[in-house]
């Protein structure tokens, strides 16, 4: 790969592996360093910041905050490693991407929704109940559970399902959103389930770090 067109094509035939991920558009640097690291081929990822510059340096051995991973990022340009400038073969150069400006914060629309239905939620507890509604939601999760297999199963094609990734997708998102519903109704504390987010997030990044 000598420059960004080479790399892009190669990158499109490492990424159609993935389905869910190649949907991305734009694509995460989380997503864009996990395709590269299954490709067994290592590099560095740059884009400007505005504290100067943010780089990766290598995606196959360096720790990555878990606020660079969720940028949305669009690839720019790609430097070729020079023959004899690096000892390791697999080290194939530095990609050079511009991250994206968030104009939504992640969850805000969801939040929104919640906020919108909240006297309804509300209402839905008066009248059901907190036993009836953490039944239905133990229903709804062991819905999700299934909905999340049966995508496994469109994309690992190990056990053909006649359901298209597509649909398996939505799906899924349908499932999450009946699970998010009895939650909101059930007045579980924000705040702690927050905190648990932040903290499990940062022990699976540990341990895909340990696993690599």
């Amino acid at each position: 790969m000598k420059d960004i067109t080479e790399f892009k094509a190669w990158f499109s035939n490492e990424i159609s592996q993935y389905p869910l991920i190649a949907k991305s558009n734009p694509l995460s640097l989380n997503e864009l360093c996990y395709v590269l690291r299954q490709s067994g081929r290592d590099f560095s990822v740059g884009w400007p910041a505005d504290t100067g510059y943010g780089t990766v340096p290598s995606v196959q051995n360096c720790f990555i905050p878990s606020r660079d991973l969720k940028r949305k990022i669009m690839l720019t340009d790609f430097y070729p490693v020079e023959p004899g400038d690096c000892c390791d073969d697999t080290f194939l150069g530095d990609i050079r991407v511009d991250v994206i400006p968030e104009q939504l914060a992640f969850g805000s629309s969801i939040e929104k929704a919640l906020e919108d239905w909240g006297h309804e939620l509300t209402e839905i507890h008066t009248l059901l109940g907190c036993c009836e509604l953490l039944a239905g939601m133990a229903e709804e999760a062991a819905e999700l559970s299934q909905a999340a297999l049966k995508l496994r199963r469109t994309i690992d094609k190990s056990n053909p399902t006649p359901v298209s990734t597509s649909e398996a997708s939505h799906r899924l998102n349908e499932e999450f959103a009946d699970v998010v519903l009895c939650a909101a109704a059930l007045g579980l504390d924000r705040e702690e389930v927050e905190r648990f987010i932040r903290e499990k997030a940062a022990r699976w990044s540990m341990r895909l770090e340990v696993d690599d």
